[in-house]
C-alpha cells in the first residue's frame, strides 16, 4: 500500500450553501483529520471562508468562472505532488465538465492524476433513484459511497467499471452523551423556554422536508402516540422546505401544539437537542446514509428508524427498525421506549457502542484504502 504522503489529494466541490448540511459535515471531519496528521491536501473551493479551514487552497467564486480559474491557477497545480488524487465531493451535473477538464489538464501538467467521486445520495427529492448520476461517474477511477446499500444499488442500476469503495460518514466528536446533571438542566431549560409540561416526552427529527423524508408519516405517528401519552412532543429540526404544507397537515391532525419547529442549528446546540430528547426518529423512505441517526446514537439517544434503504445497515441492532407505512406499530414501539426506562437505557448503550465504528479515526483508515485503490487503478 502506498503512503498518502507520497501523493496529494485535491478536494473539490462543497458549495457554500451546504456549509451546515450533511454534505459538508462528513467531509469536514475527514479533511481536518488529514490536515492534523500532516497529509498533503488541498481544497479547491467556491469561497475562502467556508468551514474556517486554513490550508492550501485555490479560491473559486462562482460557477461561471470555474474553468477560467482552473486554467488561471495552472501554475499552482504544477506545484502539487506528481501523483495527485482529485476527490470530487458533490454530485452536481456541472462538475462532470470539471472532471473532463482535469483529464485535459493532466496531459498539460504531465502528472499522474486520479479522480475519486463521492456519490453521497442516489435519490431525487421524491425518493427515486437519480439516473443522471451515471453521467457524473462514468469517467472516474474510484467511486466512494457512504453505505453498502448505495454501492449495491449503483451496481444494479448502472454499468460501472470503476471500483466502488464503501466509506461510511464519520461522526464529529462533539456528539457525545452529556453528564446526567447537565442533561437535566438543559432539558428543564428547554421545557421552560417552550412552555412545555415538566413530564413531557420529547421526540426528535433532524433533516430536510423533502417528500422522501416522509414527514407526514412522522406526524401521523405523533398523532397516534398522543392518544396514549398526552404530553408527547416532536422537535422538528431543519430548514423550511414544504413548511406551509406541513403546518397545515399538523393542524388537520390536531398536533400543532405538539410540534416545536427549529430551523438549522449549530452542532453544539444540536448535540444538546439529541441529549435532552427521549427518542430520535426518522421514517425516511430513501437515505444514502443518515448522518443524524449516527449523531443521535453517539449522544446516547434511542433511535427509531425506517426499514428502508441504508438505515437498517447503519443502525443494525443498536436501534428499533420499523415499517414506516405502519404508523400504529411505530407509535406502539415509541410508547414502549418512553415508558420503559430499562429498555431506553439498553437502546442508549447499544447506540453509543454502534457509533464508535463511525469515529473519524476509523473512517480515515477507510479513506486511505480508497485513495490507494485509486492510485493503483491502472
Amino acid at each position: 500500500m502506498n503512503d498518502i504522503s507520497q501523493f496529494g489529494v485535491l478536494y473539490f466541490g462543497i458549495p457554500r450553501w451546504y456549509a451546515y448540511s450533511g454534505y459538508a459535515k462528513w467531509f469536514i471531519s475527514v479533511y481536518r483529520e488529514l490536515q492534523n496528521n500532516g497529509y498533503p491536501i488541498y481544497l479547491l473551493q467556491h469561497n475562502d471562508y467556508l468551514f474556517n479551514i486554513y490550508t492550501n487552497r485555490i479560491p473559486l467564486f462562482g460557477y461561471s468562472y470555474l474553468e477560467y480559474l482552473l486554467l488561471k491557477n495552472l501554475k499552482k497545480l504544477e506545484s502539487f505532488p506528481d501523483t495527485l488524487i482529485v476527490h470530487v465531493l458533490y454530485q452536481v451535473s456541472y462538475y462532470y465538465r470539471i472532471i473532463k477538464m482535469i483529464r485535459i489538464l493532466n496531459n498539460k501538467l504531465n502528472k499522474d492524476i486520479h479522480i475519486v467521486f463521492t456519490v453521497h445520495d442516489i435519490f431525487d427529492r421524491s425518493g427515486n433513484v437519480d439516473n443522471s448520476i451515471y453521467n457524473k461517474i462514468r469517467d472516474v477511477d474510484v467511486i466512494f459511497v457512504p453505505s453498502k446499500y448505495t454501492a449495491e444499488t449503483l451496481k444494479m442500476r448502472f454499468s460501472i467499471n470503476a471500483p466502488i469503495h464503501v466509506t461510511y460518514n464519520p461522526v464529529d466528536p462533539i456528539f457525545k452523551p452529556l453528564p446526567a446533571e447537565l442533561k437535566t438542566t438543559l432539558r428543564e431549560n428547554f421545557l421552560r423556554q417552550h412552555n412545555l409540561p415538566k413530564d413531557s416526552y420529547l421526540l426528535l427529527y433532524v433533516g430536510t422536508e423533502k417528500p422522501s423524508k416522509n414527514i407526514e408519516g412522522l406526524f401521523k405517528v405523533l398523532s397516534i402516540s398522543k392518544e396514549s401519552l398526552e404530553n408527547v412532543y416532536l422537535i422538528k429540526v431543519g430548514k423550511p422546505g414544504r413548511r406551509d404544507h406541513l403546518i397545515k397537515y399538523a393542524h388537520e391532525l390536531n398536533i400543532s401544539k405538539n410540534i416545536i419547529w427549529i430551523n438549522n442549528v449549530i452542532d453544539s446546540d444540536l448535540m444538546k437537542l439529541y441529549n435532552i430528547s427521549n427518542v430520535f426518529i426518522t421514517l425516511s423512505l430513501a437515505e444514502g446514509f443518515g448522518m443524524p441517526v449516527v449523531e443521535a446514537m453517539a449522544c446516547g439517544t434511542p433511535v427509531v428508524v425506517s426499514n428502508k434503504t441504508s438505515l437498517p445497515e447503519i443502525v443494525s441492532r443498536a436501534g428499533v427498525i420499523v415499517d414506516p407505512t405502519n404508523q400504529h406499530t411505530v407509535a406502539d414501539k415509541i410508547v414502549r421506549i418512553l415508558l420503559s426506562e430499562a429498555y431506553s437505557k439498553k437502546l442508549s448503550s447499544r447506540g453509543i457502542n454502534r457509533a464508535k465504528m463511525f469515529s473519524v479515526s476509523e473512517i480515515l483508515k477507510n479513506y486511505l484504502e480508497g485513495y490507494n485503490l485509486a492510485v493503483n487503478s491502472y
